[in-house]
C-alpha cells in the first residue's frame, strides 16, 4: 500500500517540467502534483478505494531518464569544457553565466545520439491510473497525499514529488455534517408525539428503531451516541471515537380533519367537558385522572386510525407501545 496522509491544501501544488535553478541542474526532487477527486457522502463516511487518471511527467523509460540514446554517450561541452559556465570580462570585472551551448549542463550530446522517445529532456508526459486508498471520516476539502506518485525529478535518479488528491465530497439527502457530527430532520406523526411510540430512522449503519417519548415538541432534538463520524487526527490516518447523530423532529399535523374526527378530537382534548362534566354530576359517577388518560389515549387511537368510511386503521407503518 502507497504511504499517504490527510492534510488541509491552500495552495495548488506546480506540475509540469518546472524551471532549471541555476547550471549544472536543475531540482533534485520532482514537483508535486494536485488534482481533485469526486467521492459520494457515504465514501467519505465508510472509506473506499478508487481509481484515478491523471497526467504527470515520468522518466522516460527509453533512455532510463539520461535523455541519450542507449550505448551513446554524452562528452565534455566544448564550449565551457565542462564547467557548465562561461566566463569574461567587463570593466575588471570577470563576470560568469550559464553556457549557452550546453545551457550550463556542462556536457555535449550529438544530435545523432539524442534519445528520439523524449527529445533530450530524459523525461515524457503520460496519463497513468493508480488506486487511492480514502480513509473513513474524511471531510469535503480534504487532500490524501501519495508519496513519490508527482512528477519525476528534472535529474536522473532524483525522486518523484509527491500527489495530492483534493477531494469533493457530494451532499446527503438526508444527512448534514458538522466535522464529526450528523444532523438529519425527520416528520413524527401527531399521534406518536402525543402517546409515545417508536418509529424507524436512517443512520449511516442503516436504519434503527427509535423510542419517541410521550409528549414530544415540535423541533426537539434526539441524540443517537456514536452514530456519527469517524474522528480523524489531522497529522495521521487513525480513525478514533465517532461523533453523534442528532434528530430533529417534524410534527405533522393534519391540514383537515373529518367531521368524525373533529368530534373525537373534541372529546380527546375535553372541548365539551362542560356538558359531561354537568352529566357526571347528576348521575353521581366520578371519573379518576387515570380514566381521563386512558379515555384520552383510546380517542387519540380512534382518531387516527379510524375512517369514516369503514375502511379500517391507515397502513401507518409506526409502532406505538
Amino acid at each position: 500500500m502507497m504511504k499517504r496522509g490527510v492534510q488541509r491544501v491552500r495552495d495548488s501544488a506546480a506540475s509540469g517540467f518546472g524551471d532549471f535553478s541555476g547550471f549544472g541542474g536543475g531540482s533534485v526532487r520532482g514537483d508535486d502534483i494536485s488534482v481533485e477527486m469526486n467521492i459520494d457522502f457515504m465514501d467519505s463516511i465508510k472509506g473506499v478505494v478508487k481509481p484515478l487518471t491523471y497526467s504527470s511527467v515520468q522518466q522516460c523509460g527509453t533512455c532510463n531518464g539520461s535523455g541519450i540514446k542507449i550505448g551513446m554517450k554524452a562528452s565534455s561541452c566544448p564550449t565551457c569544457y565542462g564547467s557548465g559556465q562561461e566566463t569574461f570580462v567587463r570593466g575588471g570585472f570577470h563576470m560568469g553565466m550559464p553556457c549557452r551551448t550546453c545551457s550550463g549542463s556542462g556536457r555535449y550530446v550529438p544530435a545523432s545520439a539524442i534519445c528520439m522517445s523524449c527529445n533530450g529532456e530524459g523525461r515524457v508526459k503520460e496519463r497513468k491510473t493508480i488506486q487511492v486508498s480514502i480513509p473513513a471520516g474524511v471531510e469535503d476539502g480534504m487532500s490524501v497525499r501519495l508519496s513519490r506518485q508527482g512528477n519525476a525529478s528534472e535529474i536522473s535518479g532524483g525522486s518523484n514529488g509527491d500527489l495530492l488528491v483534493r477531494l469533493n465530497v457530494a451532499q446527503h439527502p438526508i444527512f448534514k455534517r458538522e466535522k464529526s457530527n450528523l444532523y438529519m430532520t425527520t416528520k413524527l406523526p401527531l399521534q406518536i408525539a402525543l402517546l409515545g411510540g417508536t418509529i424507524r430512522i436512517p443512520t449511516v449503519d442503516g436504519d434503527v428503531e427509535l423510542k419517541i417519548k410521550e409528549g414530544t415538541q415540535p423541533n426537539s432534538q434526539q441524540v443517537l451516541r456514536n452514530k456519527g463520524v469517524h474522528k480523524m487526527s489531522n497529522s495521521s490516518m487513525i480513525k478514533s471515537d465517532r461523533g453523534d447523530q442528532f434528530v430533529t423532529f417534524h410534527v405533522e399535523i393534519p391540514k383537515r380533519l373529518t367531521n368524525s374526527q373533529r368530534r373525537l378530537f373534541e372529546q380527546a382534548f375535553g372541548i365539551n367537558l362542560e356538558s359531561h362534566s354537568t352529566a357526571n354530576s347528576s348521575s353521581g359517577s366520578y371519573e379518576s385522572k387515570d380514566d381521563h388518560k386512558g379515555m384520552f389515549r383510546s380517542t387519540i387511537d380512534k382518531l387516527f386510525h379510524h375512517k369514516e368510511d369503514g375502511t379500517g386503521p391507515t397502513d401507518t407503518e409506526r409502532k406505538r407501545p
